[in-house]
C-alpha cells in the first residue's frame, strides 16, 4: 500500500473551506484532550472553572494556529495558578526552553 502525505491529499481532495474546518476541528479536539489530561491530574472542577475564565477572555491576535493553541493552553494553566513549561527532548536529554 502506498502512503500519501496529508498535505497532498488535502490539496487534491478538499476545498480550502473544508481544510479550514478540519483544522478547526483538530484544534478543538486537541484542546479537549489537554483539558481532560489536566482534569485527571488536578481535578475536573478546577479545570472547568479555569475554562470558564479563559472563554470569557477575548481571542488572541496571534496569527499561527499552533501559537493560538499554546496561548489558550497557557491561559487555562495560568487560570489554575500554574505555568507552562516547554521541554525539548533530544537524544534522550531533556532541555527546558524559556520564553516559549
Amino acid at each position: 500500500m502506498k502512503l500519501h502525505k496529508w498535505d497532498d491529499i488535502k490539496r487534491q481532495k478538499l476545498t480550502p473551506e473544508q481544510i479550514a474546518q478540519v483544522e478547526e476541528d483538530v484544534d478543538r479536539e486537541i484542546e479537549v484532550i489537554n483539558l481532560q489530561r489536566l482534569g485527571d491530574a488536578i481535578g475536573h472542577d478546577a479545570v472547568f472553572e479555569a475554562a470558564k475564565a479563559v472563554r470569557a477572555e477575548p481571542e488572541s491576535s496571534e496569527p499561527a494556529r499552533v501559537d493560538l493553541r499554546l496561548a489558550a493552553l497557557r491561559r487555562y494553566v495560568e487560570a489554575l495558578g500554574g505555568e507552562i513549561e516547554i521541554v525539548a527532548v533530544v537524544n534522550g536529554k531533556r532541555i527546558p526552553l524559556a520564553g516559549v
